[in-house]
């Protein structure tokens, strides 16, 4: 897991006059937050909040997670998530439905 010493709280207060020592600063904390936001790794919390989820996996990324009739799914790689709609197919004497 990734570390971040100096954790912000509040950027810096901007100083009447430029200071080289407050654009440093400044930089520093806009790293920080930069590296937090784009972190890949481990994420931890007490809560989670998932509003406006999609109903189905039609048009969403690997990973991105939706919801299927109040369970939560995630797209892999190689699903075909297909909910909400149903197709039959039939070639000869094979019929194929989905739901």
């Amino acid at each position: 897991m990734t570390t971040y010493p100096g954790i912000i709280s509040r950027l810096p207060e901007t100083p009447d006059e430029y200071s080289a020592d407050h654009i440093a600063r400044l930089t520093q904390q806009l790293d920080i937050l930069a590296r937090m936001v784009n972190n890949p790794g481990h994420v931890q919390a007490t809560t989670l909040a998932l509003t406006a989820l999609p109903d189905g996996g039609y048009n969403l990324r690997v990973g991105d997670v939706y919801s299927a009739d109040g369970i939560l799914r995630i797209v892999r790689a190689g699903d075909a998530p297909v909910t909400g709609s149903s197709m039959t197919v039939s070639i000869g004497s094979v019929t194929v439905t989905v739901a």
